[in-house]
């Protein structure tokens, strides 16, 4: 696939030699729980309550919707609660997202065009830059599209419908297999919107149009390389 390698340390001189690249990646996760479900978790919490009113209904199966307004001492709180049991045959769960990464789109309109039931908005955006893209890990079927170096938690569904609460460790390198005994370059992020001096990225057609003008502005140290089919095409 092609991918823009870009590298902020060291310019490095057009040569006319071409190379072929392999990235290895490693990613560790660590499991801070997992997310169950039993039919006693269905009862809204509330304790020493003064007044108490909870409507419950069932949207389809495996899915209860439970309003709730509660007085006590501290004033009133009214909210909802979706309670999905993720081994129920008729639950799917999925990461909603655009097709590019830095294009741009609320949580309800990701919900319609899917249309899933409910979503959870979960995570922040890059507002700031003006980017548009997810400040945490984007894993999608098993493939990383995205990293973070800012937010390595997330939450997420494996493959056996279990909810889980991560923490991501990226372990990744660029091996030029045309000249093995030179030494792997570190890859410090996929598809990230913060480039620090001296770390290399990789920015694949799923980023989209997004400026990365910003990553090295005021630097002249920098080289983006393009790949294609893992052989370097222009620098």
């Amino acid at each position: 696939k092609e991918a823009d390698i870009m590298k902020t340390k060291h310019m490095l001189k057009h040569r006319t030699i071409v190379y072929s690249l392999f990235i290895i990646i490693t990613l560790i996760l660590t499991p801070m729980g997992n997310v169950g479900y039993a039919e006693d978790q269905m009862d809204v919490p509330f304790k020493d309550t003064i007044y108490t009113n909870i409507h419950d209904s069932i949207i389809t199966k495996g899915v209860v919707h439970q309003k709730f307004d509660v007085f006590d001492k501290d004033g009133w709180l009214r909210g909802d609660i979706l309670t999905i049991d993720l081994k129920d045959e008729n639950i799917h769960t999925d990461l909603l997202h655009t097709p590019k990464l830095t294009q741009g789109k609320t949580p309800s309109q990701l919900a319609r065009e899917a249309g899933a039931i409910a979503a959870v908005n979960g995570d922040f955006f890059d507002i700031h830059f003006g980017t548009r893209a997810p400040q945490g890990y984007v894993i999608k079927d098993g493939q990383i599209v995205k990293t973070s170096q800012t937010k390595p938690f997330a939450i997420g569904v494996n493959k056996d419908n279990l909810g889980n609460m991560l923490n991501f460790a990226l372990n990744a390198r660029i091996i030029d297999v045309s000249r093995p005994n030179l030494m792997p370059i570190p890859l410090n992020g996929i598809n990230e919107y913060i480039l620090n001096p001296g770390q290399t990225m990789i920015y694949t057609s799923v980023w989209g149009k997004a400026s990365r003008n910003r990553l090295v502005k005021g630097s002249s140290l920098f080289a983006e390389i393009v790949v294609k089919n893992n052989v370097v095409v222009d620098i």
